[in-house]
């Protein structure tokens, strides 16, 4: 569903993405994940279409990006960004039904009521409809947001769709991003294409069918979570040590720092890198 080929993108004589290849099916959840400043949101916009890369192409069934109409792509991709704000005062119902800007033309009005209702529905945002979204905390802030591109999507068969998203969990605590998250597995059940760019390892190793891992913006590891999410990878990529800790009912693993302690008592390993101390996030 989604080709990409050669991307390549640099900014300030620096090469801030090197990627060859990538592939995206239907019905897919790939996470993208890297440290801060790894290419992760880069990619993401360079796979929808919102920003052209210095070389390399990408392909939505077998179309060039650049040779979809503006409107017709947004028919058939939606993109739910880190942060979005608003310059005027709007209710969170408002907020939503821009999502079927697009539709103008296309649907009818009955048509895009359903879609607004089942969307913040999903979203789990009826019962903010009427606040103001300005009012509304960071996390429900997202979740209107999230409502909006699902509003975008709607009424349309899913497996001619994509949804990107950038970090949707940031804002979220635990219970609502988990929700989120079910909500585009579901998507992605029912046959949509989903790419996510996320932080948290322990959420793509639950919830992605395949995990890209990247540095610098080059492609550490890629593949089913399992195989990708190792302690060699995620030290590449992150400079920091891990272990798996394994589930023995649930058959799934949860990834935990491996302390100084753990780290010195395999010095002398030599098949093992070394921990190095990490300062950062």
């Amino acid at each position: 569903m989604i080709t990409a080929h050669g991307l390549i993108v640099t900014r300030g004589g620096r090469r801030i993405l090197d990627l060859p290849s990538l592939e995206v099916a239907r019905g897919e959840v790939l996470v993208i994940l890297g440290p801060n400043g790894a290419g992760k949101s880069t990619l993401l916009r360079v796979l929808s279409g919102e920003m052209r890369p210095d070389a390399g192409e990408t392909w939505l069934d077998g179309r060039k990006l650049r040779d979809w109409r503006a409107g017709e792509l947004a028919r058939r991709r939606a993109v739910l960004p880190q942060a979005s704000s608003l310059g005027f005062p709007m209710a969170a119902e408002e907020v939503v039904a821009l999502g079927r800007l697009p539709h103008a033309g296309h649907s009818s009005r009955a048509a895009d009521i359903r879609a607004i209702e089942g969307a913040m529905r999903q979203a789990g945002v009826q019962a903010l409809a009427r606040r103001g979204y300005g009012t509304l905390s960071g996390g429900e802030q997202q979740r209107v947001q999230l409502a909006r591109v699902l509003a975008q999507l709607e009424g349309l068969p899913r497996g001619d769709c994509v949804l990107f998203l950038d970090e949707p969990t940031s804002a979220l605590d635990l219970p609502h991003q988990h929700a989120i998250l079910a909500v585009t597995s579901s998507l992605a059940a029912a046959g949509m294409a989903v790419i996510a760019v996320l932080h948290d390892l322990a959420l793509a190793a639950h919830f992605a069918d395949r995990v890209l891992l990247i540095a610098d913006g080059c492609r550490v590891a890629e593949g089913v979570p399992e195989e990708t999410l190792t302690p060699d990878h995620v030290e590449q990529a992150y400079r920091m040590r891990i272990r798996r800790v394994h589930d023995a009912q649930g058959g799934r693993f949860l990834l935990v720092p491996e302390t100084k302690a753990q780290a010195d008592g395999s010095a002398g390993d030599p098949r093992r890198p070394q921990y190095r101390e990490h300062a950062g996030p």
